[in-house]
């Protein structure tokens, strides 16, 4: 079997540098392997934007990670498969809006790995392997 990993998951946007920092710390702290995912939706494929997947790949290579970039219809299953495939102990999400919950929430069933939340002003909210989100804290 694989040696466990970090995955952070990312976008097309620049702003998602402070994810793969995070993925970074965690990978450091754990002696564990980087890698950096993108799924990009086949619909929104045509636009998305090369100079910031280019800035994240950059950003990865600094951080000392390999990134991978697919496009693909099913954005949750194929991130599954790449996340069981690396061996993922700790898994790294960005939360931007709340059409991403159901992202996180389908990471959380899924993945079996430890899910590390960061919003886009930078705090973060840890998951451990066997919690569940809970949408309705701090409401």
């Amino acid at each position: 079997m694989n040696q466990p990993s970090v995955v952070v998951c990312v976008t097309d946007q620049q702003s998602c540098v402070r994810l793969i920092h995070e993925g970074s710390r965690i990978s450091v702290e754990n002696s564990l392997p980087l890698y950096v995912l993108s799924v990009v939706p086949l619909k929104v494929a045509p636009r998305s934007c090369g100079e910031a997947l280019e800035y994240l790949f950059s950003a990865s290579r600094e951080a000392g990670a390999e990134m991978t970039v697919f496009y693909h219809c099913d954005v949750l299953s194929t991130a599954l498969s790449f996340i069981h495939k690396r061996n993922a102990a700790h898994v790294v999400l960005g939360q931007g809006s709340t059409a991403d919950s159901s992202f996180i929430k389908g990471m959380m069933e899924g993945c079996g790995a430890s899910i590390h939340v960061v919003d886009k002003n930078g705090s973060k909210t840890d998951y451990p392997t066997s919690a569940r989100l809970d949408y309705n804290r701090g409401a």
